[in-house]
């Protein structure tokens, strides 16, 4: 056991017998260092967040067997669209995993078992059945059962907090690292960087900064969905969470430009892009303008216009390091090869863990084949859709169209605690939404800006009943 993992197994023991119901929040802070081991077993690191993942199995296979006395929760008819698609996402892909190796055994794959992408990028093999796949089944199981537990609880534990905690820690824990190494010059990395198959950028330009991630692209992209999660979460906030969501939005952006990672600077488009025309879409849905877009828009375009220059250098400058740079000489292979894999295998793919690529799009066609993308893009755009219906649960679909977009650029990473956190917290939305329950109980939390609004129409109704009595007797 690692000393990092020593300090979370105090916390999960530490829950386990105090707090077995907020049991959640140790799943959120544990996705804040997934690149870090636990325990290493056989050469093997498993990170704090698998082993949260594998106590949360425990936990869940108990209050079915036990359930608690006040749990509202029906058992019955809980099943949704969504939850058949992915029972069908994971039949599938377990069949295919187990028999993709037989069916296309010898296809050239680039191995997951090689540390590092670029050093992985240059080494073809011949497919066979390793660890990897077990490990990536075992993972993705893992990350399916953590979305039906966060749906099952989510009237009790609060999903947005949930995934709040663990964005909000991670950007300010990168930070710190980040300060104790350039301040204090203290190795602290070497807290984090336990895992023996991960690969650590230990020699990157001064320039450029990974904080308690392996790679500064993993730290970017991490960065990203935190600020588009803060933005969004900043809207109706007051007092003290107004002043948390912009100081985490500022660390989030001090993040992203550390990197120094062309990641984000190309996922920022698009975003930006969305975030525009989602706005266009409400403002003509509601023909009505908001104060902060009256107030904010000349503001930022003024901010926009003075900095633009420099951003467009930083950008450009970012851009054509990477596409000089050996790491992309050696990544366009391996997106190529996925291609050829995917036509090699008749669209069906090599199964979990069998192939590698730059980037989680090209990397999901070429191991879990066109029928997996299908039925993962269709959950994935479901639960999105959603989530961004109300303002109160919009930043969960933000982080994850956020991650997402930065993954499919150059994370290929589908074990991530970020996307499969935000899919959680999205997908307890949709569930509130498509089912009914019981004693006429929604499962939602209050919404306190409905409280407050509600509270007010009350107070006015009571004030025009008391002036209309007061006219109807007249003057004493």
């Amino acid at each position: 056991m690692t000393i990092l993992g020593l300090g979370f197994a105090v916390l999960f023991g530490y829950f386990l017998l105090f707090r077995r119901e907020q049991f959640l929040f140790c799943v959120a802070l544990a996705m804040t260092v997934p690149d870090s081991a636990f325990v290493v077993v056989t050469g093997i690191g498993v990170s704090p967040y698998y082993v949260s993942l594998i106590l949360l199995a425990v936990l869940s296979a108990w209050s079915l067997v036990r359930p608690p006395k006040d749990d509202k929760f029906d058992y019955q008819n809980r099943w949704t669209p969504l939850a058949l698609l992915s029972v069908c996402l994971v039949v599938y892909t377990l069949l295919l995993t187990l028999g993709a190796t037989s069916w296309f055994a010898g296809t050239p794959i680039i191995s997951a078992r090689i540390s590092g992408t670029n050093e992985a990028g240059a080494v073809f093999t011949p497919l066979s059945y390793t660890d990897s796949n077990s490990a990536q089944l075992a993972y993705f199981i893992l990350n399916i059962g953590l979305v039906f537990y966060v749906a099952r609880s989510s009237q009790r534990e609060s999903p947005l907090k949930m995934l709040a905690v663990g964005l909000g820690v991670g950007v300010a824990l990168a930070v710190c690292v980040t300060a104790i190494e350039l301040l204090i010059t203290y190795d602290v990395h070497a807290l984090f960087d336990t895992s023996p198959r991960n690969f650590y950028a230990t020699e990157i330009s001064e320039t450029r900064v990974r904080g308690q991630f392996s790679e500064p692209s993993h730290l970017a992209a991490y960065a990203t969905a935190a600020l588009a999660f803060m933005l969004s979460a900043m809207r109706g906030q007051r007092g003290i969470r107004l002043v948390g969501a912009i100081l985490l939005t500022t660390l989030s952006a001090v993040c992203i430009v550390g990197s120094g990672a062309g990641t984000a600077a190309v996922a920022l488009i698009p975003l930006a892009g969305l975030y525009v025309l989602g706005g266009v879409i409400r403002l003509i849905s509601t023909w009505r303008l908001p104060a902060w877009l009256v107030v904010g828009t000349p503001a930022t375009l003024g901010i926009a216009i003075l900095l633009f220059p420099s951003v467009l250098q930083m950008g450009t400058e970012l851009v054509t390091t990477k596409l000089d740079s050996i790491s992309y000489v050696i990544r366009a292979p391996q997106d190529a090869n996925a291609w050829k894999v995917l036509g090699e295998t008749n669209g069906l793919g090599v199964g979990l863990g069998s192939n590698r690529s730059s980037s989680l799009a090209l990397m999901m066609l070429s191991t879990i084949g066109i029928p997996g993308v299908v039925m993962l893009g269709i959950l994935l755009v479901s639960i999105v859709y959603s989530a961004s219906k109300a303002q109160r649960s919009r930043p969960t679909a933000w982080a994850l169209v956020a991650f997402v977009t930065c993954a499919s650029i150059s994370v290929a990473d589908f074990t991530s605690p970020v996307l499969w956190m935000a899919v959680a917290a999205c997908y307890a939305v949709y569930k509130r939404e498509h089912v009914s329950y019981p004693d006429g109980d929604s499962g939602l939390a209050p919404d306190p800006s409905m409280l407050r609004a509600t509270r007010s129409v009350v107070l006015r109704a009571e004030r025009g009943s008391l002036r209309t009595t007061s006219a109807v007797r007249g003057p004493s």
